[in-house]
């Protein structure tokens, strides 16, 4: 069996970045929609709950006022929903998309059309754009011959990681909310990429990098919030560094922790100029942001590590 030529692999690259992104978008319509209904669900069911264990005087006065016969009521309030469902098929109704997402809308090249959806389409692109950069940055420093460990395997990851911050992106802006079920997944990916294969990072540069991201945020929370007296950063964000550290390391969790911070301040900046008073904002895609910029950058930052050994 005959080797892809180069341009052959770049097309097939090209068509997995396009489902990654496809998957990314489609991911960030559903799980917003999952976690609305499941945070009412768990309202809905701490309020029944608690009308079961109220205090005798509160139940006496409410017994009193149960109904107009005066007949007392004491039977628990049951939630008025059953426990979200989550699938993939349902259609969901998001505010850009008049008719709810298509049956068929998570397909890549036609979902975008079919759900009328052009912001969907911009997301995609820009996930691909990324991918192709990120692909051209390998076979730049592939040229050099100073990393030859680098190859295919990891543009493919980093394609998964970008539609995959992508996706946490557009989650976190939505809800203000990282949910672990997109986090722990991302921060286990990583790891057992450094694990299973010979790539930039070995398993302990890997750890190593999960340990610094997760502890150096944490201590910045703790120290903003013995300072504030209030919670300052959410455990999303601190579980999102950490994944980020087990794909570039150490170094890389800082880099990015460090730029994301210069980026969550440009932000914030932008909105004080759109609306006076504002009291939190989401700080995950910065995170993202830095995050991507960072495994774009890596190869790179490898490069000069080597050169810097060789002299």
């Amino acid at each position: 069996m005959e080797k892809m030529n180069p341009d052959q692999v770049a097309l097939v690259l090209l068509v997995f970045a396009w489902i990654c992104a496809r998957w990314a978008h489609l991911v960030s319509l559903k799980v917003p929609d999952w976690l609305r209904a499941d945070w009412q669900y768990q309202a809905e069911s701490f309020l029944a709950e608690k009308d079961t264990v109220m205090d005798p005087e509160a139940t006496d006065v409410l017994a009193e006022t149960a109904n107009d016969s005066g007949e007392k009521d004491d039977a628990p309030r049951a939630p008025r929903s059953a426990p979200p469902a989550y699938s993939w098929w349902t259609p969901v109704r998001a505010p850009h998309l008049r008719d709810g997402l298509h049956r068929w809308g998570w397909l890549p090249f036609i979902g975008p059309v079919l759900n009328k959806d052009w912001r969907g389409l911009w997301s995609e692109v820009w996930v691909i754009v990324l991918s192709m950069l990120l692909l051209l940055v390998t076979e730049t420093v592939a040229l050099t011959g100073a990393v030859p460990r680098l190859g295919y395997g990891y543009v493919v990851g980093g394609i998964v990681l970008i539609a995959w911050l992508q996706a946490l992106t557009n989650v976190d802006y939505k809800t203000q909310f990282l949910p672990d079920m997109m986090t722990i997944p991302l921060l286990w990916l990583g790891l057992f990429i450094a694990v299973s294969s010979n790539g930039l990072l070995s398993s302990t540069l890997a750890v190593q990098g999960v340990i610094v991201g997760y502890g150096m945020l944490w201590a910045l929370s703790k120290a903003f919030e013995l300072l504030r007296k209030k919670q300052g950063m959410g455990g999303g964000d601190m579980k999102l560094i950490a994944a980020i550290g087990a794909w570039t390391g150490a170094q890389g969790a800082l880099f990015s922790l460090g730029l994301a911070s210069f980026l969550g301040l440009g932000f914030a900046l932008v909105l004080a100029l759109r609306r006076k008073n504002f009291n939190k904002f989401a700080f995950g895609p910065s995170i993202a942001t830095a995050g991507v910029i960072m495994y774009i950058a890596l190869p790179y930052f490898h490069l000069a590590l080597s050169k810097m050994g060789a002299d």
